[in-house]
């Protein structure tokens, strides 16, 4: 919606201008063209952070990305703003321009907060402009590299072994380690014995970096069998657990992500600056935990929920 609002207001603004040539080029950029989109091949080397070496696996978790949106400027004066995928974006200029881009992100799902993805480098395109013409960016065109400050306090990838495990022992259902759509990847079941679960990681060591620098980012996938179609369908919150400064220990629900009707991967990303910069008053949380959580509706049709989790990391710098 956004995006037409910003075609008619561009078009509007120009209209009294009996002078002005208001016959526009467009940049076209299609949905696929964000998904994986970043430049890994040279991330080991080009890191300024002292972090382990990432092997094969590690590195793909890291290329693993699905941005929604991209911020647009041009001729670095010209704040296009922000457009969701797949988007046409009129541009008057003729000639040559210089286009700069940042991927963007739903924050914590929501659809109206679209900040630009911070942990990576704004990309700068030279282009020549013609009238009446369209510009289309292809995958191939849109790379971004990650800053080199960027590093990852976790990266959870399912390979051969998971840091989430049951938050009590024996309690729910346990995680465990799976291969789904030729991926490895975390399951975790719910059945009629098995009625919820709350897994967490081990303790994280983070400091407050400032707003949108520090973000919870996962890949999701939920199917079920039911006996009929539920009137509630399947979810699961991310919350954390931490000691603040006072040390009192703090239970922190974030956001609840819901079964996906396309029955699809979903790519989500969490903030954790705020309660970070709370909890911490601005410092470092050293204990903090991550918590995937979800129950079974009652009195529903379920025979059994299959939350499928993968690529799960923590980006910071």
């Amino acid at each position: 919606m956004r995006k037409y609002i910003y075609i008619t207001a561009f078009l509007l603004f120009f209209a009294g201008c009996n002078q002005t040539d208001l016959t526009p080029a467009y940049i076209v950029i299609d949905e696929e063209v964000l998904v994986n989109c970043i430049d890994i091949s040279t991330f080991n080397e080009e890191t300024v952070i002292q972090q382990p070496i990432y092997d094969s696996y590690q590195l793909e978790a890291l290329k693993s990305q699905r941005f929604s949106a991209i911020w647009v400027t041009i001729n670095n004066n010209d704040e296009r703003g922000v457009w969701e995928l797949p988007c046409k974006i009129p541009i008057l200029a003729s000639g040559p321009v210089t286009l700069k881009f940042s991927p963007a992100y739903h924050k914590n799902g929501m659809s109206t907060i679209l900040p630009g993805y911070r942990m990576v480098s704004s990309l700068e395109k030279q282009i020549i402009v013609e009238k009446e013409k369209e510009i289309r960016f292809t995958k191939d065109d849109l790379k971004f590299k990650y800053d080199p400050r960027v590093f990852f306090p976790l990266l959870e990838i399912f390979e051969q072994s998971t840091r989430f495990s049951q938050r009590e022992e024996g309690i729910g259902a346990n995680i465990v380690l799976d291969n789904k759509d030729g991926r490895s990847v975390g399951l975790v079941e719910l059945n009629n014995s098995l009625s919820h679960f709350d897994i967490m990681t081990d303790h994280l060591r983070l400091a407050y970096k400032g707003e949108n620098f520090t973000l919870l980012e996962l890949e999701y996938k939920i199917e079920y069998t039911a006996s009929a179609t539920p009137s509630i369908l399947p979810e699961f919150a991310v919350e954390v657990r931490y000691t603040n400064t006072y040390n009192y220990p703090v239970h922190a629900p974030l956001v609840n992500f819901r079964y996906n009707k396309n029955k699809e991967w979903r790519t989500v990303y969490v903030d954790l600056s705020k309660v970070i910069g709370e909890g911490s008053l601005g410092g470092i949380l050293s204990d903090l935990k991550i918590c995937l959580t979800a129950s079974m509706p009652e009195n529903e049709t379920y025979s059994n929920i299959k939350f499928f989790f993968d690529n799960i990391k923590i980006t910071t710098y």
